[in-house]
């Protein structure tokens, strides 16, 4: 299983923005194959960082996931709410049974 904590910053004022154009993204992505889980998550002490914690049941799921035209889509809906590039980290893991 692969894990993915990608780490977003938005401009002051534009979360709810953000959140809104990201709907559609996480509707499509939580029913492409090998998506475990995709969550959007928000700070609740800062407005500005959120994260999008997913699941994929491999590393060409994942990479599928990145080069789809609904991400590309989302990416450029939200390119000026953004206050810098995201920072994304990526595990391996196994489910506990």
């Amino acid at each position: 299983m692969i894990i993915v904590a990608a780490h977003i910053f938005v401009k002051p004022g534009t979360r709810e923005s953000f959140l809104e154009a990201a709907k559609p993204c996480i509707a499509i992505t939580n029913t492409e194959k090998g998506c475990i889980s995709y969550t959007l998550l928000c700070d609740p002490n800062d407005e500005g960082k959120l994260m999008f914690f997913e699941e994929w049941e491999s590393m060409a799921d994942l990479q599928a996931h990145l080069g789809a035209p609904h991400l590309a889509d989302f990416q450029a809906a939200t390119k000026d709410f953004r206050a810098a590039d995201a920072c994304v980290d990526i595990y391996e893991g196994s489910k506990r049974d």
